[in-house]
């Protein structure tokens, strides 16, 4: 028994004293890539629920006499950043681990100088679901129905049979309603 336990005893020392496995080693370029979780998506946006989005929030607007927002660009893309983001993490939230706030985000991507800014997020199996819900919350049918908002971003992205929604609205220049019509 004795020879046995000498060779356990060798062969346990010797793989605890041993280098760390290359799976447990630090890697040399701390911005290696990360492998993308199991349940990432990839960036399905949906420009026809965008489009249907921004008709049923210039509907609410109409229904109490504002004006209709216009589609910024640059707030677009800020959405749609976040509404990936969202759908990749499985998360709903206006502010997601290492993402800047809707401030730096919208300055990032939008030319316009905003004055005031506000975010709608959602998450629902359509985007008719989405807009009655934030029809519903005191607080989101505020951002949509503030006479302030003149400039909006929408952005939707699928995964499974759920969409995740990120409604960007600023208060652009006078100049920028009138550019966009």
């Amino acid at each position: 028994m004795r020879p046995f336990l000498f060779i356990f005893i060798f062969i346990l020392l010797t793989v605890c004293l041993a280098d760390p496995a290359p799976a447990l080693q630090q890697p040399t370029n701390p911005w290696a890539t990360i492998p993308r979780p199991p349940h990432a998506v990839s960036v399905p946006y949906d420009s026809q629920a965008e489009r249907q989005l921004l008709d049923l929030a210039n509907q609410a607007r109409a229904g109490t006499g504002l004006a209709p927002l216009q589609i910024d660009e640059g707030l677009m893309r800020a959405a749609r950043k976040h509404s990936a983001l969202m759908a990749s993490q499985r998360q709903l939230s206006h502010d997601l681990p290492g993402e800047p706030a809707l401030p730096q985000r919208l300055a990032a991507t939008s030319t316009l100088q905003l004055s005031a800014e506000g975010e709608n997020v959602g998450l629902a199996p359509s985007v008719a679901e989405v807009h009655r819900g934030f029809m519903g919350s005191p607080h989101h049918r505020q951002n949509l129905l503030n006479p302030d908002y003149n400039v909006a971003g929408f952005a939707v992205v699928r995964n499974g049979n759920m969409v995740y929604v990120t409604e960007d609205f600023g208060q652009g220049p006078p100049s920028a309603k009138k550019a966009r019509k």
